[in-house]
């Protein structure tokens, strides 16, 4: 959701820049630390993901 609502604001779909950075992205600095955040917490997703498997591989 925070790389959609960061393209969101960066294209202005979601209304002015400032506006909509100011309303729906928080603290941050612009749309680009907002998709940076995505980002982060999806490759983290990623690589959890791949370990839980791995663990359950292990197990068997």
């Amino acid at each position: 959701m925070r790389i959609i609502t960061g393209i969101g604001i960066a294209t202005e779909i979601l209304g002015p820049y400032e506006e909509a950075l100011r309303r729906y992205g928080g603290r941050a600095e612009s749309s680009g630390a907002i998709i940076d955040r995505g980002v982060y917490a999806l490759l983290v997703a990623i690589a959890l993901g791949t370990l839980a498997e791995i663990g359950i591989a292990l197990r068997r």
